[in-house]
């Protein structure tokens, strides 16, 4: 069984040379038609194969956001990097890991809020914050959830060292790495370390 956006897939395995990935996206079915079972040939394949279907999700929920509040954003990619979730470019490009999707589906709405903020404001002062609170009223907590849980998620790369357990300091987003931008959060009325949510 694997988590898609907070939805139970069933995972089913079947002996082939095709070495196909199927999902099934009404019955919530995943076939695997592999010529191995071995972890690192079905890492590859996952890797391959999911990254077309996270592309679909990821742009379908941009969309949804981007009515609902007004961004306009340019290319929209997706990669496997080792240790982001994602990032906003100056031209208003939006990259992203595709294993977001594994996320509950607040958590990975909250990431896309993240960047697209950037859209607006560029950097991590405290009107950034504010705004993305605008947004996400629950930012705080779900980026306590990402520091804590969000590599576990990972089903590609989940066996390289730094990927194990708990995340190692500058795993998140791009623009939080060596930043110690004070995050004002309007419900608690303090202020908090974004640097020590990702640490």
């Amino acid at each position: 069984m694997i988590q898609i956006l907070s939805q139970n897939y069933q995972e089913i395995h079947n002996k082939s040379a095709s070495n196909t990935v199927i999902i099934d996206d009404i019955e919530h079915k995943i076939y695997y038609n592999t010529s191995s079972s071995s972890k690192k040939h079905l890492h590859l394949l996952l890797d391959k194969k999911f990254r077309p279907f996270a592309l679909k999700l990821i742009k379908n929920e941009l969309r949804e956001l981007s009515k609902l509040h007004g961004f306009e954003y340019n290319r929209v990619s997706i990669k496997n990097q080792r240790s982001r979730f994602g990032s906003c470019s100056s031209l208003g490009n939006l990259n992203f890991n595709w294993q977001i999707i594994l996320f509950p589906q607040e958590v990975f709405r909250h990431v896309l809020l993240h960047e697209l903020t950037h859209l607006k404001i560029k950097n991590h002062k405290h009107e950034f914050y504010n705004q993305l609170i605008e947004y996400d009223p629950d930012a705080l907590k779900h980026n306590r959830w990402l520091k804590k849980e969000g590599t576990k998620h990972f089903l590609v790369n989940k066996n390289l060292p730094f990927l194990r357990g708990v995340p190692r300091r500058g795993v998140g987003f791009l623009h939080f790495q060596n930043n110690r931008t004070m995050i004002r959060t309007k419900n608690l009325r303090q202020y908090k370390s974004l640097f020590d949510l990702f640490r």
